[in-house]
């Protein structure tokens, strides 16, 4: 086994030390003391500790919590009530209750780990969604009631169903209260002492530093090796890792892109063989963020890869154009009535044309004109040439202020969407010139050209607007989850987001 370094009994090191529970039990001498009492017995120390509970099992804790309050409670409204409702009916309204509340959770982030942990956050997503579902659910029932044998509440059962919303307040704070327990804390290592590790250290802390008790760095790159940085921090040797499960326990270990020596494989082997589990710091980095890390995965393509290599993408893109095709008809239709008084109030503010063409870059490099209402005055671009658009940008009209801010300008973009350019959910189109340096800056960003451009995104509803060379890196990321992981039920979960961010009138 090898030896501690000396530069552990270093106080000086202590600053530079990222880690909390191990550097705190070895770098300072009554730590050092009590530390050496804690691994002298084990089985009070790690034996008797439970496993901490992984991201999958805390979501899965609160969503069976969330089931029996909202399913058992509408369950007792309905045996209570003077009407004799079948038993078929009964079952299949609380089964359409329950996919509308898992729908809407999901799309108000009632199941992210960090709302989870905070009691009164927690409470409240939770109320929302209860608030959400019920309306949808009503709405539902009425609209399907003559064919689909579900329950119409009347006034009464539905205000019933409303007071839930306390045994569910109770229930989500008494989840939280439970889940921020030490020992349900999942305690991980990070191997890879470098900029990945500090950045996914970085992110462990921010998003969900209730969950995870950060243990330290575990590196075998040596302090003086050309690849080190004077800010990268201490680390112990990987062929710690044995020892130090068996003093403290390891519950899961995230590899931020390390040196795979054949000793660490080994080694990596045996900690899984215990039942400790082994990460790559891409797959947490994503669960954590909504987002790919493109800066930190080297010559990892695959990771990057769209989900064309599933078995059912092909059916998904065709089922996805039909939606699309049908979609783009019905608002059409729908909005036709305001396109007229949308076109005469530019007419009316500034000289030009009512609408704006600009090229842009769609699936496999292929160039098409994007079409919106214009939002700009006609000379917008005469001096400067092509430039992102800023907050408070002098260019806009005052009629071109409001058709942004209600998203308004972007409908002539339905006509792109149904003959092909475009779809309603993918990564926003780049104008040329734009496109060309981002391919130069960004990595894996041509990666974006493998599925069609989309008026909204996981992008826009995650992170919004952006211009700057940084934003348009952290949008490529949140791109690149949405290719790697779409899917029909994640295009409606984007499309909900972007009604609020319309209603909220998020638009720039």
């Amino acid at each position: 086994m090898a030896q501690t370094p000396d530069f552990l009994s270093d106080r000086k090191s202590v600053s530079r030390w990222a880690g909390v529970s191990l550097a705190d039990s070895i770098l300072t001498n009554n730590a050092r003391r009590r530390a050496q009492r804690r691994f002298l017995a084990p089985s009070i120390a790690s034996r008797q500790k439970i496993s901490g509970l992984r991201l999958g099992e805390r979501k899965l804790l609160q969503m069976v919590v969330d089931w029996v309050v909202v399913t058992g409670g509408a369950l007792i409204i309905l045996s209570q009530s003077d009407r004799n409702y079948a038993a078929g009916s009964v079952a299949l309204s609380l089964l359409a209750l329950s996919v509308l509340w898992l729908f809407f959770a999901d799309a108000l982030d009632a199941y992210k780990v960090p709302i989870m942990m905070k009691r009164f956050h927690n409470a409240y997503s939770g109320a929302k969604v209860l608030l959400v579902t019920i309306t949808a659910y009503v709405l539902f029932a009425w609209l399907t009631g003559g064919f689909l044998p579900v329950v119409r509440p009347r006034i009464s059962e539905t205000i019933a169903v409303l007071f839930l919303i306390v045994p569910l307040l109770i229930g989500r704070a008494a989840v939280s209260s439970f889940l921020s327990h030490a020992p349900l804390k999942r305690r991980v290592v990070v191997v890879g002492a470098n900029q990945d590790g500090l950045e996914m250290v970085e992110a462990i802390t921010r998003y969900d530093g209730n969950t995870y008790e950060f243990l330290g760095y575990f590196d075998d790159t040596p302090s003086h090796s050309p690849g080190r940085k004077a800010t990268d921090p201490l680390a112990l040797p990987t062929t710690e890792l044995l020892s130090v499960n068996d003093r403290i326990g390891i519950d899961q270990i995230v590899l931020a892109n390390p040196l795979q020596t054949g000793p660490l494989v080994h080694t990596l082997s045996l900690l899984h063989e215990g039942g400790t589990q082994i990460t790559p710091m891409f797959a947490l980095y994503q669960d954590l963020t909504g987002r790919v890390p493109v800066s930190h995965l080297g010559d990892d393509y695959y990771v990057a890869l769209t989900a064309n290599i599933k078995a059912t993408a092909r059916t998904y893109r065709v089922v996805k154009r039909v939606m699309d095709m049908a979609l783009a008809l019905l608002m059409l239709l729908v909005t036709s009535p305001i396109l007229p008084l949308i076109a005469l109030a530019i007419r009316l503010d500034s000289p030009g044309p009512i609408f704006f063409k600009q090229v842009r870059v769609g699936r496999g490099g292929k160039i098409f004109k994007i079409m919106k209402f214009r939002s700009m005055r006609q000379d917008a671009e005469a001096n400067t040439g092509a430039v992102w658009a800023i907050d408070g940008d002098s260019r806009i009209t005052r009629v071109g202020r409001i058709l942004r801010k209600s998203r308004l300008d972007e409908i002539p973009q339905l006509w792109n969407v149904l003959v092909g350019d475009m779809s309603f959910v993918g990564p926003r189109p780049e104008r040329p010139e734009f496109d060309e340096e981002l391919e130069r800056e960004i990595p894996f960003y041509r990666a974006r050209r493998a599925v069609r451009p989309g008026l909204t995104g996981w992008a826009q509803v995650s992170y919004g607007y952006g211009n700057t060379l940084r934003d348009a890196l952290r949008k490529v990321e949140y791109d690149l989850y949405y290719i790697k992981n779409e899917s029909l039920y994640l295009d409606l979960l984007i499309m909900l987001r972007t009604v609020s961010v319309v209603l909220k009138l998020g638009g720039k």
